[in-house]
C-alpha cells in the first residue's frame, strides 16, 4: 500500500525538517565547545561561537521553512544550498585537523537528507504542477 501524495509530502517534509533541526542542534554545540571538531592546521584561532550560532540558527531556520513552505524555488535553492555545504566541507578538509570527524560527517549526512528531501518535493512539485 502506498500513502497519498499529500502523505508522503508530509513526511518528507518532516524528514527534512528533523535532518535540518538535528544539524543546527549539532552546530550549536559545536559552536558551545561541547562537541570538538580539531583545529585548524596552521594553529590559528577559529571562532567556533559565531560559526556555530550562525550555522545553528540557519539550519533551523531552513527546517521550519522547509516544513512550512510550499515553493518549488525554495526548495530548488535549499538543495543547492545544502550541495555547496558539503562540497565545502570537502573543498576545505586540507585545513583542517583531522580532516574530517565524525561531528562534521555527521552534519553532512544530515544535509544529504535535507538535500534529498528538496529535491524530491522540487521534482513532486513539478511534476503536479505539469499535471494541472
Amino acid at each position: 500500500m502506498t500513502a497519498a501524495p499529500a502523505q508522503l509530502d508530509t513526511r518528507v517534509r518532516s524528514i527534512g525538517a528533523g535532518a535540518s533541526i538535528a544539524a543546527g542542534g549539532i552546530y550549536l554545540l559545536i559552536g558551545l565547545g561541547v562537541l570538538s571538531v580539531g583545529s585548524t592546521r596552521t594553529g590559528e584561532a577559529v571562532d567556533l561561537l559565531a560559526f556555530g550560532v550562525v550555522m545553528a540558527s540557519v539550519s533551523i531556520v531552513v527546517g521550519v521553512l522547509l516544513a512550512m513552505a510550499h515553493s518549488q524555488a525554495f526548495w530548488i535553492a535549499i538543495a543547492a544550498a545544502e550541495a555547496l555545504l558539503i562540497v565545502g566541507y570537502l573543498a576545505v578538509a586540507s585545513v583542517r585537523e583531522p580532516p574530517v570527524e565524525l561531528w562534521g560527517l555527521t552534519i553532512k549526512a544530515l544535509q544529504a537528507v535535507v538535500l534529498a528531501a528538496a529535491v524530491v518535493l522540487a521534482v513532486r512539485e513539478r511534476r503536479t504542477t505539469a499535471r494541472s
